[in-house]
């Protein structure tokens, strides 16, 4: 929403929230699903068939075209080209690639005007926003037909799952949807895209059960949003054996990395199958989940390049790296080679499900996600360990200031929480971090979240390259 439509909308009376939200939704509806949405959705449907052969060909066709775009239409590439000696025609394989330098999220912030291409009218422009780290948003401009071509990209997803577009769904994301929440009405209803708008904001446990029977009396076919806000609904559920006859037929997490405990709870309180999926408010390609599990990179969206912290391409499976990305789906504020800052993890898997995507085996989120000790380095995985808690808690986040300490929080269940329980977890982390690094614990009520509201299991507070 625009400032002037937000401060407008706070100050309504709950029902005419209400159809704020729904006139609201009706131009999204045409914003996502004009134009050539239904072309773009049948054609993907077409290259999920594709050879890899027929893919790799597809790919370097619009990468030609997606960098030819750029060179000639965009200010900041056109001097970048020139600067560096490079020409669109001298981009013949994935490997000249590699020529072009890397485009860092600092540059693409302190002058996206001179990413705009001038091509586009600013009628056919949308503009989105990303919740940025520290405090640092960042705002593109993404051109209608790309949006679509993105809403596309996610049909595909929720087919996968077995669902489609135009189904019942709730959804739980960082928009302030009940600034003044009465009689414990936490949601809106958007009357034309059939959804059921939850707050994330007013998640606690004085509230929950109100959310519970909404989505009861509600009966979404899809759940989707943030998996840190369903997991707090389905842990509350679960820990209270709460009986209930909420049944999706699937629930599409993102924004945040899914983590393997929240996806435990989630699908055994639901009793359906959770689709993690990889894109971004810039505009970066995607990943998305099949119906036998695999993370496959949608090669028709973009290019992902994943390499170590000295840019090297990251090969072997098992390893993380950091992902630079070149989108397909971003013509108005071109993406070439952007370090993104997040992470995944390699697979050498073959899918069950037949199709010729390359697999990630995990989406690990930012990298400065990941905790890093002198003894083991990166920390990748400490979701694991959470699970020695034995329901005894409701969040844990990790906070590393230092290479000497990480400070672990913790909000306890009073009724289960004991220290005996802390200390076995310790023990759990130690195996992960080493002996050298100290753990401190502490006991809090609530975790603060980031921007948007998004939930951070671990943050890292420094740049382990800086220490020598």
């Amino acid at each position: 929403m625009n400032p002037i439509f937000s401060t407008l909308y706070e100050n309504l009376p709950t029902f005419l929230q209400e159809i704020a939200i729904s006139f609201y939704g009706l131009i999204r509806e045409h914003q996502r699903y004009g134009g050539n949405y239904h072309k773009y959705t049948n054609w993907l449907l077409e290259t999920e068939k594709m050879s890899k052969s027929d893919l790799d060909t597809l790919q370097f066709n619009e990468l030609k075209k997606f960098i030819l775009h750029t060179y000639k239409n965009v200010p900041y590439y056109k001097k970048l080209f020139d600067d560096n000696n490079i020409t669109p025609y001298n981009i013949n394989s994935l490997e000249d690639l590699k020529k072009i330098p890397i485009l860092s999220k600092e540059a693409l912030r302190k002058d996206p005007e001179s990413f705009q291409a001038k091509n586009f009218y600013t009628r056919d422009l949308l503009e989105f926003h990303t919740s940025g780290t520290t405090g640092k948003a960042l705002s593109v401009k993404i051109g209608k037909d790309d949006f679509r071509k993105r809403m596309a990209f996610l049909e595909r997803q929720r087919i996968w799952a077995g669902t489609t577009n135009g189904k019942k769904v709730a959804t739980f994301t960082g928009k302030i949807i009940s600034p003044k929440p009465g009689k414990n009405k936490f949601w809106r209803y958007n009357y034309f895209g059939r959804q059921l708008y939850f707050s994330s904001y007013h998640i606690k446990d004085e509230n929950t059960i109100f959310y519970v029977r909404a989505l009861e009396k509600f009966k979404p076919q899809i759940i989707e949003g943030y998996p840190s806000a369903i997991f707090l609904i389905a842990q509350w559920m679960f820990n209270n054996a709460y009986n209930h006859n909420i049944r999706p037929k699937a629930i599409l997490t993102t924004g945040e990395t899914l983590l393997e405990y929240q996806k435990e709870i989630i699908e055994k309180v639901f009793k359906t199958t959770t689709y993690n999926y990889y894109a971004s408010s810039e505009g970066a390609p995607f990943i998305t989940q099949c119906e036998f599990g695999c993370l496959h990179i949608n090669p028709e969206s973009g290019i992902f390049e994943i390499v170590d912290t000295n840019n090297n391409p990251v090969t072997a499976p098992g390893e993380t790296g950091a992902l630079i990305v070149t989108s397909f789906l971003t013509y108005a504020t071109p993406l070439l080679r952007y370090r993104i800052n997040d992470s995944v993890v390699l697979s050498n898997k073959k899918c069950t499900c037949g199709r010729n995507f390359p697999i990630v085996e995990r989406i690990i989120g930012r990298v400065d996600d990941m905790l890093y000790t002198q003894e083991r380095g990166y920390i990748g995985r400490l979701s694991p360990a959470i699970k020695a808690f034995p329901n005894s808690v409701k969040e844990v986040q990790f906070v590393q200031n230092s290479l000497e300490q990480i400070d672990l929080f913790i909000v306890p269940d009073e009724k289960k929480f004991n220290d005996n329980h802390l200390n076995l977890v310790i023990e759990e982390i130690k195996k992960r971090t080493g002996d050298k690094v100290k753990i401190i614990p502490h006991l809090v009520n609530q975790i603060k979240r980031g921007s948007n509201n998004k939930f951070r299991l671990t943050i890292r507070n420094f740049n382990p390259s800086s220490i020598t």
